[in-house]
């Protein structure tokens, strides 16, 4: 008796678009008699794909009875039914009776006495009846004959004499598409029958689990077996063996009973019930022949839902706070201190180009600041600006005076300047009147005063004292040499003005890490070619005469050369040639992509952009590095001026500076430099919840896929301005380039204005020939232009880019294009066009799957790949291989030099590579770039989508309002040999295809689920490595792109698949999670965090951390997650509020859907604050958008099964826990990528699959050793974190061997050897 048969038609309206609506017989109103319809009838077909939209409806009442009335409560729908009763008969068996009640409670419904049917069935809109005919015709005798009735019963021929009259339909379960050989008779009273309608045929082959291992058997096949093509016959003593395929048997074949799942499967009972203790009740009645099929039940009941009007299920739009549909803000800006107007024609539209590249020496227009003064006061001239910028200017020079002295005061007391003088004097002289002596710069003795004072000059505080009046007063003199527009000396940071934690690194310089041996290498380098002497020579004795290079002690150089810079040039010097960036060592660290910075851009957003005034230059550089730092500047001395004498007489054979900054080409300074900008940055957002800051937001929102409420115009996650009622400010900084985001005009000048003010307040500079003012369309910014119109947000690229991408293309088809046989290609000039097309594809993400084809090209010479360019299979290649050695058996020579070639000169197009140049010519055949919507109004709907495929069938589910399409369908014999992968796929993208088709995903914004990772990485990367995924993705992209859809693929466990049912879907089992009425919602838990699902978690996670877990919320993300824990008050002293800092032990618990942005805010945290840990935990969904930067981010990363304490079985996916533990004071510095770490996520993955071992002793450990290693000495932190052995330890922190981590240097690695990492070899040297 199968149950699953009924599983499809009690949830769906089954109307199935392959089958034509004349194919469906139905009898006219005015028919009367029975009409017979069977598998015998040319009426009946079958289909390959089967498609139906399930309404669910309320407000029907229904009654149940007969002696199979389980039957037709498991086919019923909760949703469906405002009343479910059910009448047992007067004979009904006490074990019956239990599960039958059992199943009615799941349902909320209610059983009836003998005397209450009349009645009920009087009310009921239907009577539901199965069993034997004679005991529904007797139970048919007391109740109302006028009620719309609808029975089951097994056989055909006695049914008419217990029942005529009555609308007859004869249903085989195989007819409906069922497994198994049941035969019955649906029959109705009051309600005509249609026609059976098509359905998708299946099999045992359907149901069958490969996962239970056979017994092998003879492929002959010589005993009675049931096979995987036919179905499973009811009520013949006991089953017979199945036999079929399979890998697990040395025969090819293999023999087995069929399990109790796949009965279940067979019989369509739906999940929630096979899982359940009852399942054992059921499976007694089952072995005395008492259970039907469930899916003739299903197929009646929906015929019935078809063919009778019932009230739908009113459509609930929950509330939200209208943020779009503002009205606009006039472009003019009312001043409150003066009572005037700013007209917002002060923006000069000619400032703004494409190109975001400008010369060193391009002019300020500084007619943005002018006219921002003239519109508001019109009888101002240019010279009195002048005279009040001059002015503005002395006074700012007094004020920075003035707060140095104070800070001397309040660090060296208000002697300071008495004793700095004393100090400098002996310094300068090297011995004191008393006898004592300054050497080296280091006093010792006691210094007398003239009025008998006497202080002891050993004190570390005077040499704290000598460095800054030192760099105060370089400082100083900077400023003073400055003017309004420029810093004419140069500029140097306002030590004393940062928070007191970084006032040494601003002093003195950030430390920088040295792993391995200094260089001590005194070289001339490549020397200047001569036509570019005059130029390379000004540039560097611009830097001179600044102070970035000094005179000084030099044990090694470094070389430099130039580069073009738009119509400049720019000197790059280069740290790597000397082995300098060997021997340092810089942690990663985030930058925001085009797309990230146009998260916070809403319809009404402005942009404008600033930059920093030679970026790395503005910072000091550790001293212990200067001296290693020095280049050789001989053959250009004569460009040089502002030399020494001594070092520009000719007589010197060479002349040496060093660096005193940080400079371009050495490893630390993009990181140490990004670094000292976000501790500025820090400073110049400001307090937050300070309504006059220009960056104020009150709240942070979450707008995520899965919330009822959620929004896809709207950004995922957005600070929220109460004030103004916008989206907030923004600061979005790629190294030295800067964008404010603003939600007006004025607001995004303010923001610039606030921060390019601060940066200058510490002494940074800012280069007002780069600002950009306010516009809807600022120009280039990180290789990509961002578009705000009233209707979307969008993304391109510049006119000029977009030509040079042209002239490529062109170039390339112009060759290769009709043409019997493409010409060979330069295969360095080929190089060079496919990165500048993968940069472009960073924009379009279309073009990816088009270059595929330059690989194959470029990459078609490598050992492994065919003549086409695609690699070989592991096997075909090992093959390859074989024949390879065996055909140059003796030739060692020639296979030495066939496996390591380099690259040819010329390579030959390969066929893809023509097919892909045909597509680009296309899209590169527009004459302006393509803009690229990341947001729209137009984008109307939110879909979102299961689909599965088994090796027989495949199913998809798509969510419509309150209603549910899905789409099954069998493979056919070609498909079912593809792989798992190919099949996955193509259901993905076939199951778009046809809602797309239907007209259901025009300007939609879809999230489609599935259970291969395969699928998910290919449509996010857009390529593959195989042949047939990457024309799926073509596919795909394309389908995108003709009906604008916004695709999102989100890999789940096939546990949650099942769950919500897109599994059983693909096994035509259509009564299961989101097809028995839950909500599709309910399955995707995008939008919750990890404690949201799990409130036992952060107990779990307590119990082996050290201490409690500062657990944030969105809005600590941007704050206390970067350890700050309020904000001082502005005072006389100081007008800034500051940042009160303070380091601690941070929980990021982010939803999926947001931990790309969490993430974010922590790498940032994480570069500024390095004494803090962070622990970071996020359900593993979405991750594409994210798993790679917690990978970059975290010392570890924990894999938490489902199942263990904390995190139940019912999550369905594991949660990945990240650990930041603080920086360490000695290498490595960091815990991450050490072989310790490796092996320590291997040891708890064990631990995490092994039930009866609790983790939390483990973790514990090595939560408290990672943070004891704060205090020990470098040779005990290597014991902890690398393999090596005691004798091996090298306590050298310069000298041979002293590369490596640890100090050592390995004989061979333990690949090579082939032994565990305990087994290292190593040797000190």
């Amino acid at each position: 008796m199968g149950l699953s048969d009924i599983a499809k038609l009690t949830l769906d309206d089954v109307t199935p678009s392959l089958c034509p609506k004349s194919s469906l017989p139905s009898m006219q109103s005015g028919e009367s008699g029975i009409q017979t319809l069977g598998p015998d009838s040319e009426d009946v077909s079958y289909v390959r794909v089967e498609r139906g939209i399930k309404r669910f409806k309320i407000a029907r009442r229904c009654l149940v009875f007969g002696v199979n009335a389980l039957e037709w409560l498991l086919s019923l729908s909760k949703r469906d039914w405002s009343d479910i009763a059910w009448l047992p008969t007067a004979d009904i068996e006490e074990q019956e009776r239990a599960l039958t009640v059992a199943s009615l409670n799941l349902l909320g419904g209610r059983t009836l006495s003998p005397s209450e049917g009349r009645r009920s069935s009087t009310a009921a809109d239907v009577l539901l009846g199965a069993g034997p005919g004679d005991g529904l015709a007797q139970v048919l005798v007391g109740l109302d004959s006028s009620s719309l009735t609808i029975l089951v019963t097994k056989g055909f021929r006695r049914v008419a004499k217990s029942v005529s009259g009555w609308n007859r339909l004869r249903i085989h379960h195989e007819q409906v598409g069922g497994v198994t050989n049941w035969k019955g008779t649906g029959l109705t009273s009051n309600f005509i029958l249609p026609g059976l309608p098509p359905s998708v045929r299946r099999n045992l082959g359907h149901v069958l689990e490969h996962g239970d291992r056979p017994v092998p058997c003879s492929p002959d096949l010589d005993f009675h077996h049931l096979s995987v093509d036919s179905l499973l016959p009811l009520h013949t003593g006991g089953f017979l063996d199945v036999a079929f395929h399979t890998f697990s048997s040395r025969t090819g074949w293999g023999r087995r009973q069929l399990n109790r799942k796949e009965i279940a499967g067979a019989m369509d009972l739906p999940l929630w019930f096979s899982q359940s203790p009852l399942i054992d009740s059921w499976f007694t009645r089952f072995d005395l022949g008492l259970c039907m099929p469930l899916k003739p039940f299903q197929t009646l009941m929906g015929m019935y839902f078809k063919s009778v009007p019932v009230t739908s299920i009113p459509s609930v739009e929950p509330p939200s706070r209208p943020r779009v549909d503002q009205p606009p803000l006039l472009d003019d800006f009312w001043i409150e201190s003066l009572s005037l107007s700013l007209p917002g024609s002060w923006v000069d539209a000619g400032v703004i180009s494409d190109k975001a590249a400008k010369a060193d020496d391009a002019t300020i227009h500084t007619g943005l600041w002018d006219q921002r003064v003239l519109l508001v006061f019109p009888n101002f001239s240019a010279r009195i600006l002048e005279n009040l910028r001059s002015l503005s200017y002395v006074r700012w020079c007094v004020k920075l005076n003035r707060c140095y002295r104070r800070f001397m005061t309040a660090t060296h007391g208000a002697r300071w300047s008495e004793r700095l003088f004393r100090l400098r004097r002996f310094q300068n002289l090297g011995t004191t009147s008393g006898g004592g002596q300054y050497r080296g710069g280091s006093c010792y003795f006691k210094l007398g005063t003239d009025n008998g004072d006497e202080f002891d000059v050993r004190n570390s505080g005077h040499e704290e004292l000598l460095e800054d009046g030192d760099m105060g007063a370089i400082a100083l003199s900077k400023a003073l040499n400055a003017s309004w527009w420029d810093w004419n000396k140069g500029s140097a940071l306002f030590f004393w003005r940062w928070h007191p934690s970084q006032r040494k690194a601003a002093r003195d310089g950030m430390e920088i890490f040295v792993r391995g041996r200094l260089p001590s290498k005194l070289s001339s380098g490549r020397g200047t070619r001569q036509e570019k002497v005059p130029a390379v020579g000004k540039k560097i004795n611009k830097v001179f005469e600044r102070g970035y290079i000094l005179p000084g002690k030099v044990e090694s150089t470094i070389d430099f050369f130039d580069v073009e810079k738009g119509s400049d040039i720019r000197v790059v010097y280069n740290g790597t040639s000397c082995g300098l960036n060997d021997a340092l060592f810089a942690p990663g660290f985030w930058l925001p992509n085009a797309k990230t910075a146009s998260r916070p851009l809403m319809y009404y957003s402005w942009m404008g952009d600033a930059d920093m005034g030679e970026m790395f230059l503005n910072f000091p550089m550790d001293k212990k590095i200067r001296s290693r730092s020095g280049i050789d500047v001989t053959q250009l001395r004569d460009q040089m001026p502002g030399l020494p004498e001594f070092l520009s007489s000719g007589k010197r054979h060479q002349v040496l500076l060093r660096w005193e900054r940080l400079f371009m080409g050495m490893k630390p300074s993009p990181y140490i430099s990004v670094r000292y900008f976000y501790w500025a940055e820090e400073l110049a957002r400001g307090n937050p919840i300070d309504p006059a800051n220009p960056l104020h937001y009150s709240e942070v929102i979450l707008n995520l896929p899965g919330m009822k409420e959620y929004d896809p115009t709207m950004p995922h996650v957005y600070k929220w301005n109460s004030v103004a009622k916008r989206v907030a400010g923004e600061i979005v900084t790629f190294i030295d380039d800067m964008r404010a985001c603003g939600f007006s005009k004025e607001n995004t000048w303010q923001i610039l204005r606030r921060l390019t003010s601060i940066l200058q307040y510490l002494g940074i500079q800012d280069a007002p020939r780069k600002r950009r003012p306010s516009c809807q369309s600022p120009g280039g910014w990180i290789g990509c232009i961002n578009k705000v119109t009233p209707e979307m947000v969008a993304l391109t690229v510049s006119q000029e880019k977009w030509e040079k991408g042209q002239k490529i293309i062109f170039a390339l088809a112009t060759v290769c294009l009709n043409v019997d046989e493409p010409p060979l290609l330069l295969h360095k000039q080929l190089e060079k066009d496919r990165g500048f097309l993968t940069h472009l594809a960073m924009t379009f993400p279309a073009l990816v799957p088009l270059l595929k084809g330059f690989h194959l090209t470029l990459d078609q010479w490598r050992v492994g790949r065919e003549s086409d360019g695609w690699a070989r299979s592991a096997k075909d290649h090992r093959e390859w291989m074989n024949v390879f050695y065996h055909t140059h058996q003796g030739q060692d020579d020639f296979v030495y030099e066939y496996m390591n070639a380099e690259a040819p000169l010329k390579v030959k197009p390969v066929p893809r590579f023509i097919d892909d140049l045909k597509g680009l010519f296309e899209i590169f055949s527009a004459e302006a770039p393509p803009i690229i919507v990341l947001r729209s109004l137009f984008v109307y709907m939110v879909v979102y989508g299961f689909g599965d495929a088994s090796g027989k069938g495949f199913g998809s589910t798509f969510s419509r309002g309150s209603d549910i399409s899905y789409r099954i369908g069998t493979w056919a014999d070609d498909e079912s040999d593809e792989s798992s992968n190919w099949r996955e796929f193509t259901n993905v993208v076939e199951s778009l295809e046809d809602e797309a088709e239907e007209g259901r995903l025009a300007n939609t914004v879809v999230y489609f689920f599935t259970d291969n990772s395969t699928v998910e990485a290919a449509i996010y990367k857009g390529t593959s490595k195989s042949r047939k995924l990457l024309a799926l993705v073509i596919r795909l992209k394309v389908l995108e792109v003709r009906h604008s859809i916004h695709l999102v693929v989100c890999h789940v466990s096939g546990t949650r698949m099942i769950a919500e049912g897109g599994d059983g879907v693909s096994r035509g089992l259509l009564n299961e999670g989101v097809m028995s009425g839950e909500e599709i919602l309910s399955f995707i838990p995008l939008h919750l965090s990890a404690l949201e699902r799990s409130k036992d978690l952060l107990t779990w996670i307590n119990s082996w951390t050290t201490g409690e877990l500062e657990v944030l919320t969105p809005k600590d993300w941007y704050e206390l997650g970067h350890g700050i824990r309020g904000w001082t008050q502005p005072s006389d002293d100081d007008s800034l509020a500051r940042p009160i800092l303070g380091k601690g032990i941070f929980g990021w618990f982010p939803p999926p859907a947001a931990a790309d942005v969490a993430l974010e805010q922590l790498r940032m945290a994480r570069i500024k604050r390095q004494d803090s840990t962070h622990v970071f935990v996020v359900p593993r969904l979405l991750t594409p958008r994210w798993l790679k930067q917690l990978w970059k981010a975290c010392d570890v990363v924990l894999s938490v099964p489902v199942g263990t304490i904390g995190w139940a079985t019912d999550m369905y996916e594991p949660v990945l826990i990240g650990i930041c533990f603080p920086f360490l004071r000695v290498q490595p510095w960091q815990i991450r990528g050490t072989p310790k770490m490796f092996q320590v996520a291997r040891e708890l993955r064990r631990l995490f699959k092994d039930d009866e071992v609790d983790p939390r002793p483990f973790l514990r450990k090595f939560w408290k050793d990672c943070h004891g290693m704060q205090s020990l000495s470098k040779d005990v932190v290597s014991r902890l974190l690398y393999f090596v052995r005691d004798s091996d330890l090298s306590y050298r922190t310069e000298g041979r061997g002293c590369n490596r981590p640890d100090g050592l240097r390995r004989r061979r690695g333990p690949d090579e050897l082939g032994v565990a990492p305990k087994e290292k070899k190593f040797r000190r040297v």
